[in-house]
């Protein structure tokens, strides 16, 4: 049986599918129009993968040292219990994520846990509640020199040498630089396993790199099918139409509602897929919000959102609310569990006897449908996402998708999705603060913005 795939609609979120009230919603031959711009940000971005510069799309397994990833993580398996990453934003999200959606499937004893904050409590916590004689540690830094991930390196260090003695050496890997940084002299003088983050590679756009992938393998996950759906992925989306390119579709209708619409949210209607909002809101934000070359600002400001929680806590504001943003709606067609609701006797009856007999995933759909009808009665866009179910090939069409239609809404209004200026602005005065040679002149101007501590 052929692997089924994902299937995104734009009809609820273009004129056609909208009410007449919208009468400023862009129109299904506005999109058509694109076509011309797609194509050259289809161009910029091949032109950018034959110089060598942007590789998320080639999936390089040799490059990017899978089957040695795979490798340690099978001798890491057989000598400890938990691998506990330390990482920070893109070195850490894509992780989570794909633990979060094809962990709760597998059964396995072994453990992920992520730490990607310097929050004293939650360090301390952590540490607390592991064992480091059956704890792997994975450091992830593609420069070595994340500020968060060094202070968690250098705390964390001295716990796992305690604990785990002289076998310390074989439990703690490094994912970084191929040749620079700050981590590779460490690998090199206690003759520590090191994979590569490779150089055409962004941290956001990682997670199929042996950042990703080494957890996944540690954890038990279906590593072989995760590479299949983004390899299948990776092909859709280089197809030269919107009929068939769902990333070119994702981000022209993002696009075409920009600036009416600056807030994107992701609702999803799984469980397992919340860390995936989490990863999408990385991905979309740093890697879009940028000043354009007339010097707008360009960008949205992404959400992650869980259906149905989040109806009973947003979509007041998403219905009634102004209306700035666009929804993409994931509805999971197979979740591969259900419950029947009971029919009960007596007083209890009284609770919700309508639902007797009620799927909880019939639920879950009416929910979803309530949901995105409540939406577009009022004219707000609807992207619709099926995911046939949620398991590993989903997972990396998933992953590819989201990160070619990042790139290609970037390149569609001529701006970098590969940078993050802002991002390190942010850093170097933090580096200032903490008395990083090099940095002594952004302390005065945080107080002058800011005035004295």
């Amino acid at each position: 049986m052929a692997t089924q795939t994902l299937a995104l609609s734009t009809t609820l979120a273009l004129a056609d599918g909208l009410p007449s009230s919208a009468s400023d919603a862009p129109t299904r031959s506005a999109l058509a129009a694109l076509s011309g711009s797609l194509e050259t940000a289809e161009d910029t971005l091949r032109a950018l993968e034959a110089a060598g510069t942007v590789g998320f799309r080639g999936l390089d397994t040799e490059a990017w040292e899978l089957d040695r990833a795979r490798e340690i993580a099978r001798r890491l398996r057989a000598e400890t219990s938990t691998l506990l990453v330390l990482g920070i934003g893109g070195s850490a999200l894509g992780a989570s994520a794909l633990d979060g959606a094809l962990g709760p499937t597998c059964e396995d004893e072994h453990r992920l846990v992520v730490l990607d904050t310097v929050d004293p409590f939650a360090v301390r916590r952590t540490l607390l509640a592991l064992d480091p004689a059956e704890t792997a540690v994975a450091v992830i830094s593609k420069s070595g020199g994340t500020v968060e991930t060094a202070a968690l390196f250098r705390t964390v260090l001295p716990w796992l040498r305690d604990g785990a003695g002289d076998a310390w050496t074989r439990r703690l890997v490094l994912i970084t630089d191929t040749t620079h940084g700050a981590l590779r002299p460490l690998a090199d003088a206690h003759g520590l396993d090191a994979l590569p983050v490779p150089d055409d590679v962004g941290g956001r756009f990682s997670v199929l790199t042996a950042v990703g992938i080494l957890p996944a393998a540690y954890r038990g996950l279906d590593v072989d099918a995760l590479l299949a759906g983004a390899h299948s992925m990776a092909d859709r989306v280089r197809t030269r139409s919107i009929d068939t390119n769902p990333a070119w579709a994702f981000a022209g209708v993002h696009d075409l509602w920009w600036p009416r619409a600056t807030v994107s949210i992701l609702l999803t209607y799984s469980e397992r897929l919340t860390l995936m909002g989490a990863w999408y809101m990385q991905l979309w934000a740093e890697s879009l919000g940028k000043p354009m070359e007339e010097g707008r600002a360009y960008g949205w400001t992404p959400g992650g959102a869980r259906g149905p929680a989040d109806q009973h806590s947003q979509l007041q504001l998403w219905q009634e609310g102004p209306a700035d943003r666009i929804v993409t709606v994931v509805r999971v067609e197979e979740h591969g569990a259900d419950l029947t609701i009971p029919t009960l006797s007596g007083p209890e009856d009284g609770v919700g006897s309508y639902l007797a007999g009620t799927s909880l995933a019939s639920l879950l759909e009416a929910e979803r449908r309530g949901t995105t009808a409540a939406l577009v009665s009022v004219g707000r866009p609807v992207l619709e996402l099926v995911v046939p179910r949620v398991d590993a090939h989903a997972i990396g069409e998933l992953i590819m998708l989201f990160e070619s239609a990042t790139a290609i809404a970037g390149l569609l209004r001529g701006i970098n999705p590969f940078d993050q200026p802002g991002v390190e602005a942010g850093k170097q005065y933090a580096y200032g603060l903490l008395g990083r040679e090099g940095f002594e002149e952004r302390i005065a101007e945080v107080e002058r913005l800011l005035g004295s501590p």
